[in-house]
């Protein structure tokens, strides 16, 4: 973990520089968790961080990935139209988010190749090792393809990064709106980690990770997290499957009877459905992490049951475990050292509004608040 908490101690840097004032926390949060996917990819000496210029440097690198996500569906479904219909604007974005993650790539195996002293596991030094041969050698083996093994690599660190973004955007708006919701969360935070003393915000030592990942000792933490999950999943939209060549038969229920599925059918299932059945969640819309505390054992089962924020199966996130560590580091962290707050001159409604989209985001790529310290 020693990785993502230097880089969650850099994030406490960067607001105790900016506290006190409005921020883009879209922008830093996800500059952040490109940090986090990147030194956990690289290492720590191999990365580019984000955090040292994060409205600077980092707000172009996010809106370049912002601007190249937009022809996923053209990449993904129709690649021969991609030449006519994505603009010399995307091409230009896509090519300096290529160049940014490959520079690291090949500083990080030339390392590899000339550093005799054993260096830090990385994922990347994983895959490498994962076979005897050397890195170089590997690049020759027939075998090895690396321009698939980069590839790789970007899907990570493009999906890495804007999802916890804003997840964890959200999850501020929601307490900056209800102090109350708040003011639970720092009793709990002080009186179970510190003393029931706030802590300064120029220390900038993060919480560890096992002891912010306890359930038990942190439920109203937890709950927030699982109901920020619930209605600001980060993707949203369709989770397509087609149905194999055997078919497949649906087991049906008491109003839809069974039947069969043809190959070939496209399946489809939202979690923004799913995260809103009203007899699992009532008064679905509604922002409430009381309904985790409250549940019963058999009903809390099946609450966690029907959250997809991560996906399902065998192709859900492959990096959840990264982005929950992530996730309750900073909150705990964070609600430990500040107040948050909403500003005056920003329209939370419409701006900060979550796009209806697949992977979603606030509507204007901002959400402006203000972190003050306890």
């Amino acid at each position: 973990m020693s990785k993502i908490e230097k880089v969650m101690s850099d994030t406490l840097s960067a607001f105790d520089r900016y506290n006190g004032k409005s921020i883009n926390v879209f922008v830093l949060f996800c500059d952040m968790a490109m940090d986090a996917v990147t030194s956990f990819s690289f290492g720590i000496d191999n990365y580019k961080s984000l955090l040292l210029d994060p409205f600077g440097n980092g707000n172009t690198i996010v809106t370049d990935f912002g601007l190249q996500s937009s022809s996923w569906f053209w990449v993904t479904h129709i690649p021969s139209f991609y030449d006519l219909v994505v603009s010399k604007k995307v091409v230009e974005a896509s090519k300096r988010c290529y160049d940014w993650i490959e520079n690291q790539f090949d500083y990080s195996i030339g390392r590899l190749n000339h550093n005799e002293e054993k260096q830090e596991e990385t994922l990347l030094s994983v895959y490498f090792d994962s076979e005897p041969d050397t890195a170089k050698t590997k690049q020759k083996n027939e075998l090895f393809d690396i321009t698939k093994t980069k590839s790789e690599f970007f899907d990570h660190i493009a999906a890495g990064h804007v999802t916890t973004g804003t997840t964890l955007s959200y999850l501020f708006y929601e307490l900056a709106k209800y102090p109350e919701m708040q003011g639970k969360l720092h009793s709990e935070l002080l009186g179970k980690l510190n003393n029931n003393k706030p802590i300064s915000a120029s220390n900038h030592v993060p919480f560890k990770y096992s002891v912010v990942d306890d359930e038990e000792l942190l439920p109203y933490m937890n709950a927030v997290i699982l109901e920020t999950f619930r209605v600001h999943a980060a993707i949203p939209g369709e989770e397509p499957r087609v149905v194999p060549a055997k078919g497949m038969l649906f087991r049906g229920n008491e109003t839809v009877p069974t039947c069969k599925i043809p190959a070939g059918t496209t399946v489809v299932m939202q979690p923004w459905s799913l995260h809103r059945v009203s007899t699992l969640f009532p008064d679905p819309d509604k922002f409430d992490p009381e309904r985790w505390l409250n549940a019963s054992p058999v009903q809390l089962k099946q609450m966690k049951g029907n959250l997809m924020h991560f996906g399902a199966g065998a192709r859900m996130c492959i990096g959840m475990n990264l982005a929950t560590a992530e996730i309750k580091i900073i909150v705990s962290s964070l609600m430990a050292r500040y107040k948050v707050e909403l500003v005056d001159d920003f329209d939370y409604d419409y701006d900060g509004a979550m796009l209806d989209i697949y992977t979603t985001l606030p509507r204007s790529e901002k959400m402006m608040l203000r972190f003050t310290p306890l």
